[in-house]
């Protein structure tokens, strides 16, 4: 029989301030960012494929990269042999001013990972009033509320990926509402401010 244990969970916070909406900025039209390591257990061989499946429905669909890592060669091949090479655009790492504004440009934040934590960057996203597309059963599922403050889809679901980046690119009232509940899901709680008072508290039962 095993030993009873109390925990306590300490979510990731982001800074809401930094990774912001700015309503002078014009998002730009059909266009996806995907910002993480260049690996496979990030899924950006995921995000190819259902670009390549969504090509002609969607004309204008593009995807920026942002990251590097061992799978970059493997994924500009295959985007070369999806016929979607020119649709696609891997920048290398950037810094976090560069990472805000491009959350501040794009249409839609996908990283369909399939090994994940509370990854910080799915909360930067949503603070700067993102729709974000992530996967089930990571720590990720934790804070999205399936087609409320996000759209969660299966681990190497190609179908569910294609299928919620396409109802999200024809329904732009639908990703305003979702990246507003984003944004107001990272205000309620997951601010650094919010996690410091937290891990203050924590603290303090601990050694008290």
């Amino acid at each position: 029989m095993g030993t009873e244990v109390r925990a306590t969970t300490l979510y990731n916070g982001t800074d809401a301030e930094f990774f912001s909406p700015d309503p002078t900025v014009t998002r730009e039209e059909a266009t996806l960012l995907v910002v993480g390591n260049l690996l496979r257990i990030k899924g950006q061989r995921l995000v190819l494929q259902a670009i390549a499946n969504l090509k002609d429905r969607h004309p204008l669909l593009r995807c920026l990269f942002i990251g590097d890592g061992p799978d970059r060669p493997l994924l500009l091949d295959l985007a070369k042999r999806s016929g979607i090479e020119s649709r696609v655009m891997f920048v290398g790492r950037k810094n976090r001013a560069d990472v805000a504004a491009a959350m501040r440009c794009c249409t839609l934040f996908v990283l369909p990972s399939s090994y994940e934590g509370l990854g910080c960057v799915y909360l930067e996203a949503m603070a700067g009033g993102m729709p974000v597309i992530a996967c089930r059963g990571q720590g990720i599922e934790e804070i999205i509320r399936h087609k409320e403050n996000g759209w969660l889809i299966g681990v190497e679901n190609l179908e569910e990926l294609a299928q919620a980046i396409s109802a999200m690119l024809e329904d732009p009232g639908l990703r305003v509402e979702m990246g507003k509940a984003a944004r107001h899901t990272i205000l309620d709680g997951l601010t650094l401010a919010h996690q410091a008072k937290r891990m203050r508290l924590f603290y303090d039962r601990v050694i008290g």
